[in-house]
C-alpha cells in the first residue's frame, strides 16, 4: 500500500527502532537514490500477476530512468535497480517470447569484445555471438524468480563474469509518477549474508518495507558510490566449458512490518476486509521450487486484491 495513503489523516511518526543486526550478515551503507520521475513510457516490456508488476527494458534490466522501471508490489516499488552485465558488457539482444503475462524469455548474445579485462590469456576479443544468454522471468502471487543461464558455442573454454547491480528505493507509484511528497522515510542498511541480500525501508508511516533478493549460489558483493544505479554489485566468475554452460537462479520478494500502534491496527483492519488469500495454484502460474535457504512461508504472503493505484502501475507506467 502507498506509504502516504494509509487511512487516519496524518501518517504516525514511527517509533523507529533500530534494524537489529543478526548473525552471519554484514550491513553495508544505504546512501541516497533518486527517484526520477516517469515521464517517457515507451519500450517497456511488462509482466503481472495478481498484485506484483514488472516493468524492465527491452534487455530485462531495471534501471532508473524515465520510464518507471522497477518491481511493484501494488502500489510501491519494490526493486528499482536490477541490471546485468557479462564480462563487463551489456548483452546485445537476439529475441523475446513471452506467451503468458506473468512469464517471459530473453535471448541475447555478447556483443563483439566481450570477454573478462582481468583475464590475460584469452585473446583479445571474442567473436560476436560466442555465448548464448538468456533471461527466464515468472512472477508467482508473491514473488519474482529470474533464471539465467550463459553458454559457451565456442570450442575452447571461456572465462566468464557476471554482474547484477542491484538497488530498493521503495518508491510508491505516485512519486514515480512525478509527485513530490514533503518527506521520504529511510533507507536502512543493506543486509548482506551468504546468498541474500536484504534492502530496508522505514516509512514515515509507522512501517518497515524490506525487500529480499535470494541467489541459488554466493557471489561476491561489492557497495557501489553514489552516482550508480545501483547500491550493490554482485559478481560470479566461472569458467565454461566448450559446448557447455552455467546458471544462476534468484527470487525477490518483499514483506512489511508495522512498527506503530496505529500501523498495526490499520494492517488488521485492511486484512480483515480483503477476505481470504487465493491460492496462487487456483487458476495461476505453477510454483517453482523453492531455492535454497530461502523458507516457502516468506514467499507465500500475498495481497487478497490489488488497490485502485496499484491497478494502476501497469497501466499507467507500461502502457505505452
Amino acid at each position: 500500500m502507498t506509504e502516504g495513503a494509509r487511512p487516519g489523516g496524518q501518517p504516525a511518526a514511527p517509533s523507529r527502532p533500530a534494524l537489529g543486526a543478526r548473525p552471519g550478515f554484514r550491513y553495508l551503507p544505504a546512501g541516497h537514490i533518486e527517484i526520477v520521475p516517469a515521464s517517457d513510457l515507451g519500450n517497456v516490456m511488462v509482466l503481472k500477476h495478481e498484485g506484483l508488476y514488472l516493468l524492465t527494458d527491452q534487455f530485462g534490466d531495471i534501471r532508473p530512468d524515465s520510464r518507471g522501471l522497477g518491481l511493484y508490489r501494488e502500489d510501491t516499488r519494490i526493486l528499482s535497480c536490477a541490471a546485468l552485465r557479462v564480462n563487463g558488457h551489456r548483452p546485445a539482444v537476439l529475441q523475446a517470447t513471452g506467451g503468458q503475462n506473468y512469464r517471459d524469455r530473453i535471448q541475447l548474445t555478447n556483443p563483439e569484445l566481450l570477454r573478462n579485462p582481468s583475464d590475460k590469456i584469452e585473446p583479445a576479443s571474442l567473436k560476436r555471438q560466442s555465448l548464448g544468454i538468456s533471461r527466464e522471468r515468472t512472477l508467482g502471487s508473491a514473488a519474482l524468480q529470474e533464471r539465467v543461464r550463459v553458454m559457451n558455442y565456442t570450442e575452447q573454454p571461456i572465462s566468464i563474469e557476471l554482474e547484477l547491480e542491484l538497488a530498493a528505493d521503495d518508491a510508491d507509484i505516485f512519486e514515480v509518477r512525478g509527485y513530490r511528497r514533503p518527506g521520504r522515510g529511510e533507507l536502512e542498511p543493506i543486509a548482506v549474508a551468504d546468498g541474500r541480500v536484504t534492502f530496508s525501508y522505514l516509512g514515515t508511516d509507522g512501517w518497515r518495507r524490506r525487500t529480499f533478493v535470494a541467489f541459488s549460489e554466493p557471489g561476491e558483493v561489492t557497495p557501489l558510490e553514489e552516482g550508480r544505479d545501483g547500491r550493490v554489485l554482485l559478481s560470479w566468475r566461472w569458467t565454461v566449458a566448450p559446448g557447455g554452460d552455467r546458471g544462476l537462479e534468484w527470487r525477490v520478494w518483499s514483506r512489511e512490518e508495522a512498527l506503530s500502534e496505529l500501523a498495526a491496527a490499520v494492517s488488521a483492519r485492511m486484512e480483515a476486509a480483503a477476505g481470504p488469500i487465493r491460492d496462487s495454484t487456483d487458476g495461476g502460474p505453477p510454483r517453482r521450487p523453492a531455492m535454497p535457504g530461502v523458507p516457502a512461508a516468506e514467499t507465500d504472503r500475498t495481497a487478497g486484491s490489488s488497490s485502485g493505484a496499484a491497478g494502476a502501475t501497469a497501466g499507467t507506467l507500461g502502457s505505452a
